[in-house]
């Protein structure tokens, strides 16, 4: 599913999961921002850890783009939660949203 029209600063995202093997993760977000709508702040927070980014103007809302964010070091296998907040919001909406990977890169 996409997360469409975020448009409120607010307005943030968060999902349970399950980390199967300790180590450093890529964080990959798969993002879309229409003409005027680039340049929001957000940040991806899991295990105390937050990356902040910015959201690359894309062309159209349909238009996604998948880009790394950053890295966190999860030390532990188990439950996580992983949210995405908006910082600030530059121009009609946030972005659309429509994946968030976490990439082992270490084991």
């Amino acid at each position: 599913k996409i997360v469409g029209f975020w448009t409120r600063k607010d307005d943030w995202l968060s999902w349970d999961l399950r980390v199967d093997r300790p180590g450093k993760y890529q964080v990959e977000i798969s993002q879309a921002a229409a003409p005027g709508d680039g340049g929001s702040e957000y940040q991806v927070g899991i295990g105390g850890q937050t990356l902040r980014d910015v959201v690359p103007e894309t062309g159209a809302l349909t238009n996604f783009v998948t880009r790394i964010v950053g890295a966190v070091d999860l030390p532990q296998a188990g439950p996580q939660t992983l949210s995405v907040r908006s910082l600030t919001k530059s121009g009609a909406a946030v972005m659309d949203l429509r994946q968030v990977v976490l990439k082992l890169a270490t084991p």
